[in-house]
């Protein structure tokens, strides 16, 4: 079973080709931005206040923005709420820079809907680290449950104010406070694991502590903690070394990991993510920084993890789904071949007593003789049906290829219909190019493809109607076969209806037209298997044109002429 890891395991930087907004009222910022994010293969749109840039992510749904807070007709925290009011950027992660280092402007960044934040004057190396981050965990949702009802660029906005919005925040260390989040701290410098755990429980979480990799190895073995702080620079095992071990652990694969590092380390950084770090902190640390990043890093665990478990469940699903299929493929199968053996016996004895072979019959009997045989071919037809198609969803249905004269194969079709278009008073007409090479098929296959569309046009085209074949090359020089008629046609709406094994467009049990609904999904697999395409053109009381188009490559000598086109009428 397939597994995807994320918001844990190593990665190689950020996804080339995103696209990042940058929003700010200075352009010397945008544009120092812009070459540090570009330098990494990312595109970068400007916006130069809160409300362009609404309106460009609204428009061209970024990957990410980074959003100054301080800006003219509306602020950062403002841009936050209405962008998390929009359904189409509900998710979309948000950078917020600002130049407040305090709990409040945090806070406040956080209730509008920030999913992190980055402190002026910004280290640009940090700033990719922390947009590589970022996407890779662009699917944590944003924290305010209920959005903007309406979007205000007012002076109200301006500072940060939306009417309609929910400044309700959820913190994960207060989610459920009789079972609280633990978390590890491992440094060997005792003051700042003392630190760390007074910062810590004061939000609320339980703290255990580690001198190094080896004792954090040991901590996890006892109970894997939600998250772990890990330092980089520790004897006996580093925080690389730990995550690579924490890593390579069932219980502790998916745990966070936060490394500290210094602050212009990045190539720690780098080495960090590639071990399996889950996201970075700078020492010197500032415990307002550190408090917010625990608190995002939870949240985005919290995600994931859901999005494991529904991925399970969706493989599980798929897996279910599969076994079904190929039981019901398998008893199709199975119960087509036993039907066939009685069904042949019946239609040979039945033939036995139609031509009284050993001796006359009474003319009834001579005459039901021949419905009883007529049945059971009719009967017959229909389970041969029902086992190739059994016999295509099980990728178990193969091509005896040959080479064939395209007009052998029409023509043979067409007279396997001749009597029943005949009968319904259709005219038929067939033109074949006659300059067709020579072309690689199943010609068996090819021709039950022809047949069973012929016959739908007859079946469904009212007396005195006019179908029509037609054969040739059309550019790049594919095997093109059109077959139109003048019949009822069939609603844009019910093509796809049509085209599913058993679909009836019309399902009630006194439908006028017979049938099971296996010969349009049959002859399209038919079609596939010799690499080419079927396409339905419909309109009701006007007619139906199925195209067939098949590849060049299959055609086998250029020089190779076919008899002259034929017309042949019925």
């Amino acid at each position: 079973m397939s597994e995807t890891t994320v918001a844990s395991g190593p990665t190689t930087g950020p996804a080339a080709g995103s696209t990042i907004l940058v929003v700010d009222d200075d352009p010397v910022f945008r544009s120092l931005t812009r070459d540090a994010l570009e330098d990494e293969g990312l595109v970068v749109v400007e916006a130069t206040d809160g409300v362009d840039a609404y309106v460009r992510c609204v428009e061209a749904q970024p990957s990410l923005a980074i959003v100054d807070v301080v800006m003219p007709y509306m602020d950062g925290f403002a841009l936050c709420r209405n962008l998390r009011g929009n359904e189409a950027t509900r998710t979309m992660p948000i950078l917020i820079v600002t130049g407040m280092i305090d709990g409040d402007a945090m806070e406040k960044a956080f209730e509008a809907g920030a999913s992190d934040f980055i402190v002026k004057s910004v280290e640009w190396e940090s700033l990719v680290h922390r947009v590589r981050f970022m996407l890779r965990n662009a699917t944590v949702p944003a924290e305010p449950e209920t959005p903007p009802a309406r979007i205000e660029v007012s002076a109200e906005a301006a500072t940060g104010v939306v009417h309609g919005a929910d400044d309700a925040d959820r913190d994960p260390a207060t989610d459920d406070p009789e079972t609280p989040i633990t978390i590890l701290v491992v440094d060997d410098d005792p003051v700042v694991r003392s630190l760390t755990r007074d910062t810590l429980e004061d939000d609320g979480y339980k703290v255990v502590e580690a001198e190094d990799g080896v004792a954090a190895c040991a901590v996890c073995e006892e109970g894997a903690p939600q998250l772990i702080i890990a330092d980089v620079m520790m004897p006996r095992m580093d925080g690389f070394e730990l995550c690579r071990t924490l890593r390579e652990r069932p219980e502790t694969k998916h745990v966070p990991i936060l490394v500290a590092t210094g602050l212009n380390d990045h190539q720690s950084i780098a080495k960090a993510f590639d071990a399996g770090a889950t996201d970075f902190i700078v020492k010197p640390i500032s415990w307002l920084i550190l408090n917010y990043r625990v608190r995002y890093m939870l949240r985005a665990a919290q995600a994931f993890e859901e999005l494991r478990n529904n991925q399970d469940r969706l493989i599980a699903a798929k897996e279910r789904a599969e076994a079904a299929d190929r039981a019901k493929s398998a008893f199709l199968a199975n119960m087509s071949h036993e039907l066939r053996t009685p069904l042949n016996a019946i239609i040979g004895f039945s033939g036995l007593m139609h031509n009284e072979l050993y001796g006359p019959l009474g003319s009834k009997y001579v005459e039901y003789s021949k419905i009883i045989g007529d049945s059971g071919s009719h009967l017959l037809t229909i389970i041969n049906d029902i086992l190739d198609i059994a016999k295509a969803e099980a990728q178990d249905l193969r091509l005896g290829e040959e080479e064939v004269h395209v007009g052998d194969v029409v023509s043979f079709s067409v007279t396997m219909v001749e009597a029943m278009a005949r009968k319904a008073d259709i005219t038929c007409a067939v033109l074949v190019d006659d300059a067709l090479p020579r072309y690689l098929c199943d010609g068996k296959k090819m021709r039950q493809i022809l047949i069973n569309l012929l016959s739908n046009a007859i079946k469904f085209t009212p007396e005195g109607g006019r179908m029509s074949l037609t054969a040739g090359r059309e550019p790049p020089g594919d095997l093109v076969i059109r077959i139109a008629d003048t019949g009822i046609g069939i609603a844009a709406n019910n093509i796809s209806v049509a085209m599913t094994p058993f679909g009836q467009i019309d399902s009630t049990l006194s439908r006028k037209y017979d049938g099971v609904g296996l010969g349009l999904p049959l002859t399209k697999r038919l079609v596939e298997l010799h690499d080419g395409k079927m396409e339905i053109a419909s309109e009701p009381g006007v007619g139906t044109t199925v195209i067939l188009r098949f590849p060049s490559a299959r055609f086998v000598d250029e020089g190779a002429m076919l008899p002259a086109a034929r017309i042949v009428a019925a």
